[in-house]
């Protein structure tokens, strides 16, 4: 005779894709939140080189001085 009972119940287990599905929704939060991460980044080192321009470069892609300050005192949130 066996101290551990016996079981005649069949368990049905979840698959693994069932398990997985959370994970599923936390990935795609996280690759969200690292392309915005990522479009700051961008937004940051291009405002950055526009201080840099010399007036004949802005006269080339058809903004002013002042335009490019403006957009360049921006932070790099903003859309």
């Amino acid at each position: 005779m066996s101290a551990v009972p016996e079981c005649t119940e069949s368990v049905d287990l979840p698959s693994r894709t069932v398990a997985t599905r959370p994970l599923t929704g936390v990935v795609t939060h996280l690759g969200w939140i690292w392309k915005k991460i990522w479009r700051w980044h961008e937004k940051r080192k291009s405002r950055r080189v526009l201080r840099t321009l010399t007036d004949a470069e802005l006269l080339d892609i058809g903004i002013t001085r002042k335009q490019a300050c403006d957009e360049a005192s921006r932070s790099f949130f903003w859309d």
